[in-house]
């Protein structure tokens, strides 16, 4: 391809060069977070500028969106349904994020009368795979595979393909139809929050807070596969608010949290005294990095943002002054956003690509609004999530 610099003037060039500008800063405003609202953000605001108000327009409550066409399930549906086993492979079963989300599944499920099987991979695809087989010899009506990558899983979910046992994965892409390759062997659908938006709210926040001197590392959790797309979203953001920052990434294992997490943000933080920014992918990593903080005596110069939103990091964000912010998409409503996709495969429906589930963003502003002794459903504001999935059912 011909180099167009040698037929163009150079004011041309500038001209284009301006143009492309305006149009990164229009995406900027633009309405990137799956929870901001439809109005409208100064597009000629630049650097933290922006930042403040993108992170503004993220704080605001939710809504919902009906993720496809109704179900309308008749009460002859509804006899089919009654007792199917649902089996579900976690990967961190006792994380509040998990238990929040299995809560809202178990909720949806009790309305039909369906049965929810709960066990842990535990971090280990060697685990998560016996698992998946375990339910395909329970003979389970549907599987749900939360946060291993599929094409780690491929022997044990063509074992379900073969048993005509459809596989929903869970939090491995942002919202989607599975690509070709998973469809080949035997996911049928996805239920997951918008990752990439996650990280891009996270890099709001700590351009909006610490402006152009931010230093961040963000810690990676590579056997997760949406970390990669909070990771990327986050750096991606960084480079357009901020191009002058800083952003490195290490690898904390899940595996390895109990045991190595502590260690590794010691290890960050003496490395490199202009840290300022850590982005722990998970909030629940925070609780186990906070004590290496304080060791480190960085406490008031270091400041996390995170995403979950569960009740530990939230709490800390209300109190202490080290977490800055906490990305969340409601927990228990993706749990309903499965129950969805679960009723819409077992009644020969076809799945949707994006349950819409919103993210918020909470920081010191708007979390003196929020009742943390309240159940999670109540912190995204007044919406009606399950009343709108029950009638999207033809529940009532």
């Amino acid at each position: 391809m011909k180099n167009p610099e040698r037929f163009e003037p150079r004011s041309t060039l500038l001209r284009a060069i301006a143009v492309v500008l305006a149009l990164v800063l229009a995406l900027l405003a633009a309405d990137w977070s799956a929870s901001a609202s439809s109005a409208p953000v100064h597009s000629k605001a630049t650097g933290s500028a922006l930042a403040k108000q993108l992170v503004a327009r993220a704080q605001r409550p939710v809504s919902f969106t009906r993720p496809g066409p109704a179900l309308h399930l008749t009460k002859a549906a509804r006899t089919k349904l009654r007792g199917k086993m649902i089996y579900y492979v976690a990967n961190g079963l006792n994380f509040p994020f998990t238990q929040a989300l299995l809560s809202g599944f178990r909720q949806a499920a009790g309305l039909v009368g369906v049965r929810i099987v709960a066990v842990d991979g535990a971090g280990q695809a060697s685990q998560a795979s016996r698992l998946i087989d375990q339910g395909v010899a329970r003979k389970a009506a549907i599987i749900v595979i939360q946060s291993f990558p599929a094409n780690q899983l491929t022997a044990a979910i063509q074992d379900a393909k073969r048993a005509r046992i459809p596989v929903i994965e869970e939090f491995e892409a942002d919202p989607q139809r599975p690509p070709p390759s998973e469809r080949a062997i035997g996911v049928s659908a996805t239920s997951t929050f918008c990752y990439s938006c996650a990280g891009r709210q996270v890099a709001d926040l700590a351009v909006a807070n610490l402006g152009t001197k931010v230093n961040a590392v963000v810690f990676n959790v590579p056997e997760i596969g949406v970390s990669s797309l909070e990771r990327d979203g986050f750096t991606r953001e960084m480079k357009l608010l901020c191009p002058t920052c800083k952003v490195s990434s290490v690898d904390a294992p899940l595996a390895t949290w109990n045991t190595q997490l502590g260690k590794l943000t010691s290890s960050v933080l003496q490395r490199d005294q202009s840290v300022n920014f850590l982005f722990p992918l998970f909030d629940s990593m925070i609780a186990i990095m906070k004590p290496s903080i304080l060791s480190a005596n960085a406490q008031n110069r270091v400041k996390i943002g995170s995403y979950n939103a569960t009740l530990p990091a939230m709490q800390e964000l209300k109190v202490g002054n080290t977490v800055i912010g906490d990305v969340g998409g409601m927990n228990a409503w993706v749990g309903w956003g499965t129950m969805d996709q679960v009723l819409r495969l077992l009644t020969g429906r076809t799945p949707v690509p994006n349950e819409n589930v919103p993210n918020r963003t909470f920081t010191k502003t708007n979390i003196g609004s929020v009742n943390l002794k309240q159940n999670e459903t109540t912190w995204y504001g007044a919406v009606r999530f399950r009343a709108k999935y029950r009638r999207l059912w033809g529940l009532g």
